[in-house]
């Protein structure tokens, strides 16, 4: 009897045990929504669901969330910071003040509880879409070629030893941490694909040139924008004769280094007094996006044409470098050398060869001087040259030292070029326009900078050697105007 009593005991307690966990509320605790708003920036939420919905609600009293950044999986996921988003979304949400701090201890994010809901006021848990528990912001200080973040990285933390996940509802009346061991975490919904990166396509680059209803843009035509977040960046830019693209002209991808901007595209297949629409879409992490609205153009006609031959010295003996720009002005060759027009062109390979279009000169003599930039404001030879309008003028400073104004140039190999580093425009080459290059230097400048003498876009060694040469050479400028 003592036995059938005992065994009788048993199956009370296990039946009430039973019976306790069918009522408690049971939860899907995950990560999802990962949205990029950067190529090392976004968010991902954390959402919390009542699964067992038959009961008839699952009132939320407080949490603790505890998550392990896997660093195993990819190394560079520690270098993340993660902090909370306070801000009010228009879903089903915990209340911001009742969901705690966001601590980051190594490997370890830990999402303390927060204010105490008073008895009866606790948030009812959604078993739809869920009830968002916080939003949690990641940010990359550094820029990597793959920026994303994996499912795999993520583990939620749910046994001893240690801090783990716990929830915690009010059931009768009664505060009851909910048994992980009854429940699922997961964080498969981060991404819908496992191996997903940054899943918002890039905007539209904002175009700087030529600007919508611009007028006389001439040759060699410049397209520029500025360049978006993403890293493997690319962008595809169209110019077509109508604002359909059905009649596309030029149709062209380019690739560019990691922080190189402003993009610009150099093109000689556009006619003169023609009318054009231009767009651009950009890419790489994240994924391209759609090309902006069409921007319409007009290509304008020159008065006059020079084609033009000079050396830069950082440049002479380089086959390849980024486009260099030069602004050359057309002076009156008598005094007091009046500017007639001007014109902005670039360099684009080692022919070191541009034609200058002058949209308002006449015919006439002039000087052309170059100055603008990190080069030495250099004329043409004295007593000008004749140009003329109804033909293609040519000059080249590269033949002989002559070609320049005092023959203000210096040889190198079979060339004459034109003298770089008066980063200051004071007209001289000296210990300041060193000290300048001397910070560029030691800060290891990227990208385009008067510093930058080679167009390789670093400033380093050898843009500065060139300036303290002619620093030591006490190299200035020669004009008409010092008489």
């Amino acid at each position: 009897m003592k036995i059938r009593i005992t065994v009788l005991s048993l199956f009370l307690l296990f039946s009430n045990l039973s019976s306790v966990f069918s009522i408690h509320p049971k939860f899907d605790l995950k990560l999802s929504n990962r949205t990029y708003l950067s190529s090392n920036s976004g968010f991902f939420d954390v959402i919390l669901t009542h699964v067992n919905y038959e009961i008839p609600e699952f009132r939320y009293s407080s949490g603790k969330y505890v998550i392990i950044l896997d660093g195993s999986f990819l190394p560079d996921h520690l270098n993340y910071t993660f902090a909370k988003d306070t801000a009010t979304y228009g879903i089903v949400r915990i209340p911001p003040p009742n969901v705690g701090e966001l601590i980051r201890s190594g490997d370890t994010l830990i999402i303390e509880p927060g204010i105490n809901f008073p008895a009866g006021t606790e948030p009812v848990i959604s078993d739809t879409s869920g009830t968002l528990v916080t939003r949690i912001k990641f940010y990359n200080p550094d820029l990597y070629s793959n920026s994303c973040l994996f499912e795999e990285q993520f583990v939620w933390k749910i046994n001893s030893p240690g801090s783990v996940t716990e929830i915690y509802a009010n059931i009768s009346d009664s505060i009851i941490r909910l048994e992980n061991s009854q429940n699922i975490f997961s964080t498969r919904d981060l991404c819908p694909d496992q191996h997903c990166c940054l899943s918002v396509p890039h905007i539209p680059p904002v175009r700087t040139f030529p600007l919508s209803n611009s007028l006389n843009n001439f040759y060699p035509f410049k397209f520029e924008w500025q360049k978006g977040f993403p890293v493997n960046y690319f962008a595809c830019i169209q110019v077509a004769v109508d604002s359909l693209f059905s009649e596309i002209i030029i149709e062209d991808t380019l690739q560019r280094p990691d922080g190189v901007d402003p993009v610009k595209y150099f093109t000689s297949e556009l006619e003169f007094e023609t009318q054009y629409y231009w767009r651009v879409r950009q890419g790489g992490i994240p994924p391209a996006g759609e090309f902006n609205e069409p921007w319409i153009f007009r290509t304008g006609i020159p008065s006059l044409t020079v084609n033009l031959k000079v050396i830069p010295e950082g440049l002479s003996g380089k086959n390849n470098f980024y486009p260099y720009q030069l602004k050359v002005f057309l002076r009156n060759a008598d005094s007091p050398y009046e500017i007639a027009d001007s014109t902005i062109t670039y360099l684009t390979d080692s022919e070191f060869q541009t034609d200058l279009y002058f949209m308002n000169a006449a015919s006439g003599n002039y000087y052309l001087v170059i100055d603008n930039g990190n080069y030495l404001e250099t004329w043409s030879k004295a007593g000008g040259s004749f140009f003329h309008p109804d033909q293609t003028n040519i000059y080249d400073f590269s033949l002989k030292a002559s070609q320049a104004f005092g023959n203000n140039q210096i040889r190198i190999n079979d060339a004459f070029c034109i003298y770089n580093g008066d980063l200051n425009s004071d007209g001289l080459v000296d210990i300041y326009d060193m000290s300048i290059s001397d910070n560029a230097v030691f800060n290891f400048v990227k990208g385009e900078s008067v510093t930058d003498l080679n167009s390789d876009h670093i400033t380093d060694i050898e843009d500065y050697l060139i300036i303290d040469r002619n620093a030591a050479d006490l190299i200035c400028i020669h004009s008409p105007l010092e008489k």
